[in-house]
């Protein structure tokens, strides 16, 4: 019945959809939840550049882990 009803309606029988990615799916979870995010500056060997004075939580992260 699927195969004949491809045939007559000449297209699938269902709409298909490119699922959401992890990371865009993580995003809409933060979005959602009106977590706060930051955005941090990266030097040339990868390492986070953060303002101990401005941002202590996020220098703790930083030198921490």
């Amino acid at each position: 019945m699927f195969y004949r009803q491809i045939i007559v309606e000449r297209r699938l029988p269902f709409q298909p959809t490119v699922a959401q990615t992890y990371g865009e799916q993580l995003l809409d979870i933060i979005n959602s939840k009106g977590i706060p995010r930051k955005t941090v500056e990266v030097n040339e060997e990868g390492h986070i550049i953060v303002d101990k004075d401005n941002d202590p939580e996020l220098y703790d992260w930083a030198v921490n882990g």
